[in-house]
């Protein structure tokens, strides 16, 4: 049975840095054969997490909707995009809302046990990282299983020719970690 992968950006602009990684991520784990659905978060319509909101009225349609979506695969492949050294507010936020109980699902039920990866760039000299540990805890927290290995390009405005790298290193360490996301999805789902 081939690997269910969820993949993601942090970033909602076109053709940003983040979604330019994630796609190298996608393709090295469809070349190992990994059914791979790649979403755009804009089209959940999230408003901001408000816990108000959710009691009155339960979780709004895009938030029920990405849940749903979150549930049905067994893995995470995120392109994370970092903000002054954080996570992006529209990745917080979507991660917030699909955590979240519904339709009889507990707390953290779209969540806990998924296999979740990590490649990341940046315009500066640390590549993401540290939006990368930020989310990495997060997702500790609420049980995911972090795949080691990640990507973290820096200075990528500089590092692509269109949509490649200009270094073949980068396809290297996207592929080794696209590996270890399959094997370990194969494995524990």
């Amino acid at each position: 049975m081939s690997a269910k992968i969820l993949a993601f950006a942090g970033s909602s602009r076109s053709g940003s840095l983040s979604q330019k990684i994630l796609g190298l991520a996608v393709g090295a784990a469809r070349a190992r054969g990994a059914e791979v659905t790649l979403i755009d978060l804009r089209a959940f319509d999230l408003p901001i997490y408000d816990g108000d909101l959710e009691q009155r009225e339960g979780l709004p349609p895009g938030a029920a909707r990405l849940h749903g979506i979150f549930k049905a695969y067994a893995a995470l492949l995120i392109g994370v995009t970092e903000y002054n050294g954080g996570v992006t507010p529209l990745l917080k936020n979507a991660i917030d809302w699909a955590s979240r109980p519904h339709a009889g699902d507990p707390n953290l039920a779209a969540i806990r046990g998924k296999i979740v990866a990590m490649v990341s760039c940046s315009a500066g000299p640390m590549g993401g990282s540290r939006a990368q540990a930020h989310l990495r805890q997060s997702f500790q927290v609420m049980g995911g299983i972090l795949v080691p290995e990640t990507v973290t390009l820096p200075y990528a405005e500089t590092a692509f020719d269109g949509d490649a790298p200009k270094d073949p290193a980068v396809l290297a360490f996207t592929d080794i970690v696209a590996a270890r996301l399959v094997a370990l999805t194969e494995k524990l789902s």
